[in-house]
C-alpha cells in the first residue's frame, strides 16, 4: 500500500523483496508497522542483501525476539504534574530541559526505534493533548530553571501545525526559555514534506524569529546525506536555525569505523554538527540491532581519529533511566564513564571492569566493581604521594 504522499505502509509495496519474503515478513509488520517514504526507499541497493538502508527500515524477523522493554528509559516516570494530575506527553527529567511529545507520527519507522511502543495496537497514546498545552506552558513559566524545551515524538515536524504554533507562541513569551529543539527525522526520511509545505516553512521562519531553534535530526548513514535533504538543511540555515545530528550505532548499518568516519566527514563538510552516537537502547525487538558498549566505543574512536578537531564534537552515550551516560574510554581492562546529564545527583565519573558482552549500563552497574571518582582521586593522590 502507498499513501497519497508516496509513503509505503504495506510490505506488499516493497517490490525489491521476493514474494516469499513479503509473505513471511507480514508476521513482523503485524506487530511493528512498516512505513517508508518512496524517495527514501530508492536509496536501497536491492542487489546487496546487506544494504545498510535496507537494514534500517525494512522489517526483520529479529524484531520478533521477546527480550527488551517497551519503555527502556522509564520515560513515564518523568511526566510533569499539574494540579495533582500527571500530564501525558511531558517529561522533566533534567532541571534545565522540558521535553514535550507533540506527535506519535513519524515520516518513517526506524526498525530499532526505542519508542516502538507508540506503534503497537492497543497502546495508550503518550503525546500531549491540545487542552493540556496551556497547563504545560504555565508549568514552564513557573519553573524558571527550564532553559530549553525539546519538542519530539514520534516526529516533531509531523505534528499538527496548529499544535506546534500554540506551543511556540506560548514559549515565545517565556523569557527564561532560550532554546527550542525539534526532534525530527523528516529532513532525512522525507525532505519533500518540508520543501512542498509552504505553511510549515512560513511557520518555521516565524518561530525562528521568536526563539533560537535547534533541529535535532538523525543521519545514521552517509547515503542519507543527499541533495534533497541538504536543501532542507540550507532552508534551516537561512532561518538562523542550528542543525545537529544524533544517531544510534546499529549493527549492520553504521557499526564500521570507515562508514562512521564517512558519516562524520559528510556532516562536517555540510555544516551539520555531529552531536551524539547512542548505544542502542534495549527496547523490545532491538537486541539484534545493538552493538556491545565497548565494541561500539572502539568503532566510535577509530571513526573520529582521522577527523580534524572541529569535526570531533560527537559523544558516545547511553540514554539510561538515571541520565545520559557518556563512555569516556576503554583501556587496560577498565571502562571509564561519566554522567553527561543526571536525573538525580550521582557519581560523575565511574570506572568499571571491562565486560565485552555488556550491551547497556545495567550490565556494568552492580557487577564486580564500581570505582567512583572520589575513590579514583584518592588512589591517584596516594600514588603521587
Amino acid at each position: 500500500m502507498k499513501s497519497p504522499n508516496g509513503t509505503i505502509t504495506s510490505i506488499d509495496g516493497i517490490l525489491g523483496l521476493s514474494p516469499i519474503d513479503r509473505r513471511e515478513l507480514i508476521k513482523v509488520t503485524d506487530r511493528f508497522p512498516l512505513k517508508v517514504p518512496a524517495e527514501y526507499l530508492s536509496l536501497i541497493n536491492w542487489n546487496d542483501p546487506d544494504d545498510p538502508i535496507r537494514r534500517y527500515v525494512i522489517p526483520s524477523f529479529d524484531e520478533l525476539e521477546v527480550d527488551g522493554k517497551l519503555d527502556p528509559s522509564d520515560e513515564a516516570s518523568n511526566r510533569i504534574s499539574v494540579d495533582g494530575r500527571k500530564i501525558y506527553g511531558t517529561q522533566h527529567k533534567y532541571g534545565s530541559t522540558l521535553l514535550i511529545l507533540v506527535s506519535e507520527i513519524c515520516a518513517g519507522f526506524c526498525r530499532p526505534c526505542f519508542r516502538k511502543r507508540f506503534f503497537l495496537t492497543g497502546m495508550q497514546p503518550e503525546v500531549i493533548k491540545d487542552e493540556d498545552i496551556p497547563k504545560v506552558l504555565e508549568y514552564t513559566r513557573e519553573h524558571t530553571e527550564i532553559e530549553d524545551v525539546l519538542l519530539t515524538g514520534g516526529d516533531a515536524l509531523m505534528a499538527p501545525i496548529s499544535r506546534l504554533d500554540a506551543i511556540m507562541r506560548g514559549l515565545g513569551d517565556i523569557e527564561h526559555v532560550g532554546v527550542v529543539r525539534f526532534g525530527t527525522r523528516v529532513p532525512v526520511y522525507n525532505p519533500l514534506y518540508i520543501l512542498n509545505n509552504p505553511e510549515l516553512i512560513g511557520k518555521l521562519e516565524e518561530w525562528s524569529n521568536k526563539k533560537q531553534i535547534y533541529i535535532m535530526t538523525h543521519y545514521v548513514h552517509p547515503k542519507e546525506i543527499r541533495p534533497s535533504s541538504l536543501e532542507v538543511v540550507d532552508l534551516f540555515n537561512d532561518f538562523g536555525m542550528k542543525v545537529f545530528s544524533q544517531a544510534p550505532m546499529i549493527r549492520g548499518v553504521n557499526d564500521d569505523k570507515d562508514v562512521l568516519h564517512e558519516l562524520f566527514k559528510k556532516l562536517y563538510f555540510n555544516g551539520i554538527t555531529a552531536h551524539y552516537i547512542f548505544v542502542c537502547r534495549p527496547a523490545k525487538g532491538n537486541s539484534a540491532y545493538a552493538v556491545p558498549v565497548e565494541e561500539g566505543y572502539n568503532i566510535f574512536e577509530q571513526a573520529q581519529d582521522p577527523t580534524s578537531g572541529i569535526g570531533k564534537h560527537a559523544r558516545y552515550v547511553m540514554s539510561h533511566r538515571t541520565g545520559k551516560i557518556q563512555v569516556l574510554g576503554v583501556q587496560d581492562g577498565l571502562v571509564f564513564m561519566k554522567y553527561h546529564r543526571e536525573k538525580t545527583p550521582e557519581e560523575k565519573i565511574m570506572v568499571f571492569k571491562s565486560n565485552p558482552s555488556a550491551m547497556w549500563f545495567d550490565h556494568y552497574k552492580g557487577r564486580e566493581i564500581i570505582l567512583p571518582y572520589r575513590t579514583l582521586a584518592s588512589m591517584v593522590n596516594l600514588k603521587a604521594g
